[in-house]
């Protein structure tokens, strides 16, 4: 399965096994490199994802998107429950938390090496 409109950003996971895309639709899409296919979606964005960012160890990720928030993702979670039960829930059960901004899309989500802070940039209006 594939975004539909543009994808925005991508993450390959520190062990180098995954690929994680953001898109236009408001979803992010998990692949295995290996086999070339896509094994997960997470929901939870309300509007296009802009921004990816995967912690040192490779077990949490972050978005950052057009509906003003940052979202905080069990990235361990989803690969281990690689499969799309979740497709028609709303929001995926890996979302950990979701940061609003002060209505400022979120153009940029990064952690810091030993994942004490998680940055975001935004584009005011």
């Amino acid at each position: 399965m594939r975004h539909k409109g543009s994808v925005h950003d991508l993450a390959i996971s520190p062990d180098g096994q995954y690929v994680v895309s953001a898109g236009e639709d408001r979803r992010i899409r998990l692949w295995d490199l290996s086999a070339g296919s896509m094994i997960k979606e997470l929901r939870g964005h309300t509007d296009t994802v802009y921004s990816l960012a995967f912690s040192a160890d490779g077990t949490l990720l972050a978005s950052g998107g057009l509906d003003s928030t940052v979202r905080v993702w069990d990235f361990g979670q989803a690969v281990k429950t690689s499969s799309n039960s979740s497709a028609s829930a709303a929001v995926s059960p890996e979302l950990m938390a979701s940061f609003p901004t002060k209505n400022c899309s979120v153009h940029c989500v990064q952690f810091s090496g030993c994942n004490l802070v998680l940055a975001a940039g935004s584009q005011t209006t």
